[in-house]
This record gives C-alpha cells, sequence and structure tokens, in this order.
C-alpha cells in the first residue's frame, strides 16, 4: 500500500509539473493594420494574442478595456472602457487568438507611435481579477490624410 501511495503522488506531481513547465502565458501578440490617421473613422484593426481572449456575455468577450497610449498613460486614446462607460469604438472577441476593434481617431489626437494596452476580466464575475496586458509601440498615428 505504501509503494503504491508513494508512487500516485510521483505521477501526480509528474503531471503537474508537465502541464506547467509546458504552459503559455497568455499575451498580446499584434494590432493589423498597425497604424491610423487623425480624423480617421471607422478604422478596423485585428489584435492577436497567445489566447487571451474568452468567450463571454458581451460581445467583446473578456475584453474589459483597450486603450492605446503614448508611455505609461500619456497621450491616451480610450476605446472602450465598460470601468468607465467611455465608447470610441467596439470590440467584438472572435475566437481565444483573435479579436477585432472598430475606432475612431481624433483629429486632435497627437501623433506618433503608440502602445496597445488590453486589460480582461473574469468572465464569471465581470468587472473582478482585472489584468492589464500591453503590446509596446505597436500602432503609429499620423498626421490627418490630405
Amino acid at each position: 500500500f505504501f509503494l503504491n501511495l508513494m508512487s500516485m503522488k510521483l505521477l501526480y506531481s509528474s503531471v503537474f509539473f508537465l502541464l506547467f513547465s509546458f504552459s503559455v502565458s497568455a499575451q498580446l501578440t499584434g494590432i493589423n493594420p498597425n497604424s491610423g490617421f487623425a480624423t480617421q473613422n471607422n478604422l478596423t484593426t485585428t489584435i492577436t494574442s497567445a489566447g487571451l481572449f474568452q468567450y463571454a456575455i458581451t460581445q467583446s468577450g473578456n475584453i474589459y478595456e483597450v486603450h492605446l497610449e503614448q508611455g505609461a498613460g500619456v497621450n491616451v486614446l480610450s476605446i472602450m472602457d465598460f470601468g468607465t462607460g467611455w465608447w470610441n469604438g467596439a470590440c467584438t472577441y472572435v475566437d481565444p487568438n483573435t479579436a477585432t476593434l472598430v475606432f475612431n481617431i481624433p483629429g486632435n489626437q497627437v501623433t506618433g507611435v503608440y502602445d496597445l494596452v488590453v486589460t480582461t476580466t473574469d468572465v464569471n464575475f465581470w468587472g473582478s481579477n482585472l489584468q492589464t496586458f500591453t503590446l509596446p509601440a505597436c500602432f503609429t498615428i499620423n498626421p490627418p490624410d490630405r
């Protein structure tokens, strides 16, 4: 009995180790297209990830907030934020690796390179367990197209 118990513990420990040592952590991997221009309306982009997105009751899945920013909190372009109710666009869950964004870039938005910042929520307890993911220097806002 003792050997059987030791064998089971070893088996469970090995399975636990294998599951967690080969897991890929969720992260943002891209945005396409990766540029737009000030005054552009209804820009449609695709955000890609490594298993970050989850299906939920809302069209955006587990995506709670999306914005572009130059540095930490500088020149922020909010796209959607459930916490404040701010909507400058729409986010749609496609699959665990893909979501689409449709948003407007105001004419007075500062041009330059921006980080993409996505905050996810727990799909079972909406608005809790918020986690923020950043894809640095991935989107460029150009001067208005004339």
